[in-house]
């Protein structure tokens, strides 16, 4: 017969083992959790690095390399008409100050559209 004191204590060995059991099973699935996460972390990995990849096709295709700076035989004609045209080197002079902030306003809107 058992005493009161060791009913006691296979009671609490019983509800002991319930829990350890109880956090098995949880330990179980979130370690099979684990390994789906990983797995669909990868393939996320995966699908980014292709999608990269088109992305950077994409903007090779579009943007051609910038070609070196070419004069044609008909800008230089219109260069050599508005100079000896213009009888005032202030007014060409702003003239041409102006076209470089132009320039500079173009580059600097090419880099920012670039570097998105």
């Amino acid at each position: 017969m058992h005493s009161t004191s060791d009913l006691q204590i296979i009671t609490g060995l019983g509800q002991l083992e319930l829990q350890l059991r109880s956090l098995l099973d949880e330990l179980a699935r979130l370690r099979r959790r684990l390994q789906e996460t990983e797995q669909e972390n990868e393939a996320l990995r995966e699908q980014l690095k292709g999608v990269q990849n088109q992305l950077k096709d994409a903007q090779k295709k579009e943007a051609p390399a910038p070609r070196p700076f070419q004069t044609s035989d008909k800008s230089l004609k219109l260069v050599k008409n508005y100079f000896q045209t213009s009888d005032n080197p202030a007014e060409l002079k702003e003239q041409i100050d102006q076209y470089i902030r132009e320039i500079d306003r173009c580059i600097a809107h090419l880099s920012s559209s670039n570097t998105l």
